[in-house]
């Protein structure tokens, strides 16, 4: 049986949009059926997003359901990135790490910022 990961990401990589896609998409959840494309399931201090949209018919098309769902070119970048490495998921919190290469942004101004200033 193939083994997937979870890739572990701070919240500070996510712009403005993406927290407003991510809550909007999480709100949509429905046990009963009716589950939005992507899947995102909130916790205590930010989401889970499922890249299982990046299996389909490609990775082009799983980029266009989350631009179509809202999502930053940033976060889209770092969904592909997760999905080279494998990850079923990604587990955007607000303790968790740093992914090398990926901006982090202000949440109060939504501007780029130094990846020093997150205590992380």
């Amino acid at each position: 049986m193939p083994e997937r990961k979870m890739l572990d990401a701070t919240t500070a990589h996510l712009r403005k949009q993406d927290r407003q896609a991510m809550e909007a998409l999480a709100a949509a959840q429905n046990p009963e059926g009716g589950f939005p494309l992507p899947h995102v399931y909130e916790q205590e201090f930010g989401w889970y997003i499922s890249t299982g949209i990046m299996y389909g018919d490609s990775v082009e098309h799983g980029e266009d359901v989350l631009r179509e769902a809202g999502f930053s070119e940033e976060f889209i970048k770092l969904i592909v990135h997760a999905h080279s490495l494998n990850c079923a998921l990604v587990n955007f919190d607000s303790d968790g790490e740093l992914e090398p290469g990926f901006e982090v942004f202000d949440e109060e101004t939504d501007e780029p910022a130094d990846p020093a200033t997150f205590n992380l």
